[in-house]
């Protein structure tokens, strides 16, 4: 590993107690002939909450409060675990406060923009772990730089799903590093040419880390996880799942695209126009190999691939007068997720009908149905579930258990999708 420059990046399993954070900093302890840019996600459910809380002030409910008061405990009490010595302890106090006090302030206005608000407010998870991570290496003897992330990525004004400006990106990363330290900074958030904090999508760290890797020219990205690597289905979710050895940046494209978690779907597009490898490991069983994603690597062992997508809504869209949906009243529906920060995950066309399979938000039922009722019938089907199956064959949908009924399924070359509830 000597002579090696490397990105890292930690997920929120990896540091969602004071045991992860010790078990980080032993790990990384044995990379230190390695210059490295270490990219961290908000603690454990961190991001949850905080949409929560999110939730709650857009209500204008009591429990706002509450669960920003939960929020702070949790991060106060790694602190006093990690942080013996009442001094060491009072410093990471000290640079904790303008988080505090910047949400406080978020808190006391009122909302705006939901997408705009969302990206200020979940931003808090990355820079309240970043902070405690960063006093606790440098307390164990490793000495990191703390940087802010939205220094570094710039970004367009996409709240919730923002654009990287890649030239601007590499000048800003090449002016705040340097070869002399190790730097932590957030996985997630950027800003946009005004300063507003902006984030990548959910679970963006990935994409972060992967646009720092490319940035900086840097030789490769490990992502460091709670499982073995890549597996061709979620354990938790689905029997008998198969560690994935190797697969090609196309392959892992399609499976991040398709809902895979251990991956974010924007990740592997840098690594890919420079040939840099990434890595998935386990931080439990840091020495063995994992999941190598590179150039031309054929997918081993070449078995079917199962993803799973929670909390979907299914959404018919109708005309009226039992008019063809043509493409002008397509591209006036996309035009209204765009809008509103939803991504489409599947849809189906009929002639007087279009179907379409989202991650559903509460937060935006109201506004969405409004857009849309003034055109067109609409029938929604909350907590739907969408499964993709890659390489299928004979006897792979089979493996899907547990639904009560089938809302759509489509199959192309070798993939099959299927929608239920």
């Amino acid at each position: 590993m000597e002579g090696l420059k490397q990105v890292f990046k930690f997920g929120g399993a990896s540091v969602k107690d004071a045991a992860g954070i010790r078990n980080m900093t032993e790990l990384l302890k044995g990379f230190q002939e390695t210059q490295l840019i270490i990219v961290v996600s908000a603690m454990a459910k961190t991001t949850n909450s905080l949409e929560l809380v999110l939730k709650y002030w857009y209500e204008a409910s009591e429990e706002c409060r509450k669960v920003w008061k939960e929020i702070q405990n949790f991060h106060l009490n790694i602190v006093d675990e990690l942080f013996q010595e009442k001094e060491a302890r009072e410093e990471v106090y000290q640079s904790l406060n303008p988080i505090w006090a910047a949400m406080n302030e978020q808190l006391s206005s009122k909302p705006t923009h939901f997408a705009r608000d969302y990206d200020k407010m979940v931003s808090f998870g990355e820079l309240l772990s970043t902070k405690i991570i960063s006093h606790y290496l440098n307390k164990e003897g490793l000495v990191v730089v703390w940087k802010d992330c939205r220094a570094l990525i710039a970004t367009d004004s996409t709240h919730r799903n923002a654009r990287i400006e890649w030239e601007a990106t590499e000048r800003k990363m090449k002016e705040a590093l340097d070869n002399t330290s190790w730097f932590i900074t957030q996985g997630f958030i950027g800003a946009n040419a005004e300063g507003e904090t902006t984030t990548l999508g959910r679970e963006g760290s990935d994409y972060t880390a992967a646009a720092i890797c490319y940035a900086l020219e840097y030789d490769s990205v490990t992502i460091w996880k709670d499982v073995p690597g890549i597996k061709n289905g979620d354990p938790k979710v689905f029997k008998d799942t198969v560690l994935l050895h190797q697969l090609s940046y196309e392959e892992a494209i399609e499976l991040a695209y398709y809902g895979a978690s251990v991956i974010h779907p924007k990740t592997i597009q840098p690594l890919q126009r420079k040939s840099i490898p990434l890595f998935v490991k386990s931080f439990i069983e840091p020495q063995n190999p994992g999941t190598h994603i590179g150039k031309d690597l054929e997918l081993t062992p070449h078995i079917d691939c199962f993803i799973r997508k929670e909390k979907q809504w299914w959404l018919r869209v109708s005309t009226r007068d039992l008019a063809f949906i043509a493409e002008d009243q397509l591209s006036f529906i996309y035009k209204i997720f765009y809008d509103l920060g939803i991504r489409v995950n599947l849809s189906s066309h009929s002639a007087v009908s279009s179907s379409f399979c989202f991650n559903g938000e509460p937060q935006l039922q109201v506004e969405l149905f409004k857009r849309l009722e003034k055109f067109f019938e609409l029938e929604l089907i909350k907590e739907a579930q969408l499964y993709t199956i890659r390489h299928s064959r004979l006897g792979s949908k089979e493996k899907i258990e547990g639904y009560r009924k089938v809302l759509h399924e489509q199959m192309s070359k070798d993939t099959f999708q299927l929608v239920v509830v």
